[in-house]
């Protein structure tokens, strides 16, 4: 799948409204035993349709989960190692079935809005990017996107003419020589250019020989130094798929250390007091206004539930479970998946979201946080607590 592709369907789906007709949400890690993930599909359809009553709510589940293994059973494709399947029952308005070639996690929940997440976390771990391989032979450009090779072009470099070794000095030779390296490093850095300019998110990576990835680094423009991600040397020629799997290695390390580094950035403008917040019930509530820019969380940490008013939007995290919202005393809360949730609103709101492995201080502040787009007004600044 393109990125683009999965764009659209997370921006589709972020906009769904929760109704009465449950979603199902459905995600497969397929590089594993093919009977491990269709032992888990069954499993999991027994255990929800044993929690549903009455029986007619446990029939529209049923017909969603036949749709999904009908669609398993008939579409994917050999090389797919993760697949997710969002579908929603009676209406009939809502499956989209969708598979990668970097593995998802098993994961299977009903709930009255899709969950996002583990979409959102590829889309941020494995996003398009474009490698440069080149070495004393020629050159390779490679479009890698979620993770699969998307498209791929060879450069060839030019030959000196044959009359070279006879009617050449071998100062003529080595001038013509240089001449023909440059002319070759200009098409490489302007095929370059023209990618870039044709897409502006997309991300550089250089592979190869050694000597010609420092070449090349030096030549490259500031415009263009901006999106290189990080270089691998590889001793030898190798094939489209180890290039890919080697600079794909180095790609999502890299943007591991752009993650922590984001982290770093949340809890310096926090401490300043300057456009930022900690916390899931804050969090929430800054990217549900349209103050956040960047929602931070921290990958692999529950963050439980979040009780949220229907009416005004205030947010109760925690243990406790408030009956009544006690900034409008309205009724009708809603108990939604905190992880899910602030990535839906967030998404519907145009906020990035970084996703962070291995940040043990985000994990103590409770698990999320926003960099904000404006602070709040001196009179608004006082923000809800998490409930204990």
């Amino acid at each position: 799948m393109e990125l683009q592709a999965l764009e659209k369907h997370i921006k589709r789906l972020a906009s769904l409204d929760g109704t009465r007709t449950p979603i199902v949400s459905c995600y497969l890690d397929l590089g594993s035993d093919d009977s491990d993930w269709r032992t888990f599909v069954s499993n999991r359809e027994a255990e929800i349709l044993g929690s549903l009553k009455p029986t007619s709510a446990r029939s529209g589940i049923r017909g969603v989960f036949n749709s999904i293994k009908r669609w398993l059973n008939s579409e994917l494709l050999p090389d797919s190692r993760g697949a997710a399947i969002i579908a929603r029952g009676r209406e009939g308005d809502v499956f989209v079935p969708m598979q990668f070639q970097v593995p998802l996690p098993n994961e299977i929940a009903i709930d009255s809005v899709p969950h996002l997440y583990h979409l959102l976390r590829m889309k941020d771990s494995h996003n398009r990017y474009v490698v440069l391989y080149s070495d004393s032979h020629g050159a390779r450009i490679y479009e890698v996107s979620l993770g699969a090779l998307s498209d791929q072009m060879t450069l060839e470099s030019p030959d000196l003419p044959r009359c070279a070794g006879r009617e050449w000095t071998m100062l003529h030779y080595k001038r013509r020589r240089a001449q023909r390296e440059r002319l070759f490093l200009k098409q490489k850095i302007d095929l370059l250019d023209k990618l870039i300019d044709e897409n502006p998110q997309t991300h550089l990576m250089l592979a190869g020989d050694s000597t010609c990835i420092d070449q090349i680094t030096r030549a490259l423009p500031r415009r263009i130094v901006a999106k290189l991600v990080d270089q691998v040397v590889l001793a030898r020629s190798h094939s489209a798929e180890k290039i890919v799997m080697e600079t794909l290695k180095a790609y999502v390390k890299a943007e591991e250390i752009e993650s922590l580094n984001t982290v770093d950035r949340l809890f310096d403008a926090f401490y300043r007091g300057d456009h930022a917040v900690l916390g899931v019930a804050t969090s929430l509530r800054a990217a549900s206004r349209g103050q956040a820019d960047t929602l931070v969380l921290r990958h692999g940490v529950d963050l439980g539930t979040a009780r949220i008013c229907s009416n005004c939007s205030w947010v109760a995290t925690g243990e406790s479970r408030p009956n009544v919202c006690s900034e409008c005393g309205g009724e009708a809360l809603l108990d939604r998946d905190a992880r899910q949730e602030l990535v839906r609103v967030a998404q519907s709101t145009q906020c990035e979201i970084e996703t962070v492995a291995g940040s043990e201080r985000l994990a103590d502040a409770g698990g999320a946080g926003c960099l904000l787009r404006y602070a709040d007004a001196p009179s608004e600044r006082v923000c809800l607590p998490e409930v204990p």
